[in-house]
Order: structure tokens, then sequence, then C-alpha cells
């Protein structure tokens, strides 16, 4: 876990709000995310998705994104968040993160 934010970091710091779009690391990086998800790099550099710079997640969306599969039907009953998502393991990585700087 601790691995994952340290990249989601990266990404939202390096990529995502590169100030600089022109240099051999963006590029770099942008030819990563191509390979890794079949993408054309042209293609990436205009839809790179959104990353909460700690890897957050926001119950809302789920509960916006559940709501939408079972309006279509892609799932037969609606998600109870609370029960679904522990955020017991995030909030340790958080911790050690902090801890690090």
């Amino acid at each position: 876990m601790l691995v994952t934010l340290n990249l989601q970091d990266y990404y939202y710091k390096n990529v995502l709000k590169a100030a600089d779009t022109n240099t051999d690391e963006y590029n770099r990086d942008l030819e990563i995310l191509a390979k890794q998800t079949s993408i054309p790099k042209a293609g990436i550099a205009k839809n790179l998705n959104y990353i909460d710079e700690n890897a957050k997640f926001w119950k809302e969306d789920l509960k916006t994104w559940s709501d939408w599969y079972l309006e279509n039907g892609l799932i037969q009953t609606a998600l109870d968040l609370d029960k679904v998502v522990d955020t017991e393991l995030y909030n340790e990585a958080l911790k050690l993160i902090e801890e690090q700087k």
C-alpha cells in the first residue's frame, strides 16, 4: 500500500500537475502509461485520469458508481459502502508516509 501511495503521489506531481510537459521525464512517464494501457501516447496526454495527490478515494464517488451500476442492471442490490470500504490500511500507509517526510 505504501508503494502504491508513493506512486500516486509521483503521478499527481510529475504527470498530472507537471509544470513542464516538454521534459524527458514527462515524456518517459507518458510512454510507460501508453505501454501499460495500450493507448497511444498522444491519447494518454489528452486524457490523464485525475487521481488525488494522496490517492484518497471519495465514498460519495463510490456511491455514484454503485447507483449507476444498480440502475443499469450491473449489480442486483445497492452496496452498503460502510461494509465494503475499509480505510484502515490506507490510513496506516498515510501515517508512514508522513513519518518519512
